[in-house]
């Protein structure tokens, strides 16, 4: 059965009055335009993009995107890099500096929204975003949105199979995610322990009802430890442990902590390239020190890492 015309009049009608309020919050938060701020936080879900794809995903004028990234580029916030597949081509990507701009961005965006979802009865949140899930759900399957059918391969350097990740992003985990999560940690030689207890710390990603990639922090006042990163063997190439290792982080912030650090046995030299930086186990907060991760649920072997986000 049809919708009715008032159904979609009702969609209409959200999206127009909170991309208003959003594009209100962006000009209070950062200098740059409105156009700008969709590259900066387009970048910051799938960095390392092209031109084009960019332009095909924000389904804005290729000459706004075209001034907006030149202006981004003089700033300093972003990069262009040759793709290694084609040289002809040029991926885009955040700067140091850029991430930083793009989280803070992000962060006071998602606190807009917050606050507006604070303004909703607290008794119908939950149906709220049952709701909103289920919305979600279906503009990912929207046949007319070109953004969503057409995605460079090139762009992400992922095989063709896995291009359907691309347009995924993180939810929080919920408790029913439980026995899938502990799967995955287990079929990826991760530890166990220590994971149900700080579940609400957790994020997924999911496809077709299926968790492909997962991950979460434990919280320690100001302090917290990121762990159990893990992206589904089917999945991987599309940059979904970024997504996920992003998302986390932007989290852990929201909450206040200043550092994330991490145990990890063979994944240091990624994890040097989101910035973490190496550090000596005696230079590790106490509150780490004693959870399950240090206390022997990872091998003496691991090396510790430290990122200040603060």
């Amino acid at each position: 059965m049809s919708a009715s015309p008032l159904s979609g009049s009702l969609v209409r009608e959200v999206s127009r009055l909170f991309v208003r309020s959003q594009r209100a919050q962006t000009a209070c938060v950062d200098g740059a335009s409105n156009v700008q701020c969709h590259v900066l936080t387009e970048l910051l879900r799938v960095d390392g993009i092209t031109q084009q794809a960019l332009v095909e995903r924000l389904s804005l004028d290729k000459a706004w995107i075209s001034r907006a990234v030149e202006a981004l580029v003089g700033d300093g916030v972003v990069s262009k890099v040759t793709s290694e597949l084609d040289k002809r081509s040029v991926k885009l990507s955040l700067t140091p500096l850029g991430r930083v701009r793009a989280e803070k961005l992000e962060n006071a965006l998602n606190h807009h929204a917050a606050q507006v979802f604070d303004l909703i009865p607290q008794d119908k949140h939950a149906q709220l975003e049952e709701s909103l899930n289920i919305l979600i759900a279906a503009l990912r399957q929207n046949p007319f949105d070109a953004a969503s059918r057409e995605v460079s391969s090139a762009s992400i350097q992922a095989p063709a199979s896995e291009l359907g990740c691309v347009d995924l992003v993180p939810r929080k985990a919920q408790t029913h995610d439980w026995q899938a999560i502990e799967h995955m940690l287990k079929q990826a030689g991760l530890p166990v322990e220590g994971a149900l207890e700080h579940l609400h710390h957790f994020c997924v990603i999911s496809k077709s009802d299926r968790i492909i990639a997962l991950g979460g922090f434990e919280l320690y006042g100001q302090v917290a430890l990121l762990r159990s990163i893990v992206v589904d063997e089917s999945a991987r190439g599309a940059n979904l442990g970024l997504q996920i290792v992003t998302h986390l982080r932007q989290q852990a912030k929201a909450t206040g902590v200043h550092d994330l650090f991490l145990q990890t046995t063979n994944a240091q030299t990624y994890f040097e390239k989101l910035g973490f930086e190496s550090i000596k186990r005696a230079e590790v907060p106490h509150a780490i020190l004693a959870s399950s991760q240090f206390q022997g649920a990872c091998p003496a072997s691991a090396h510790s890492m430290q990122l200040k986000i603060g």
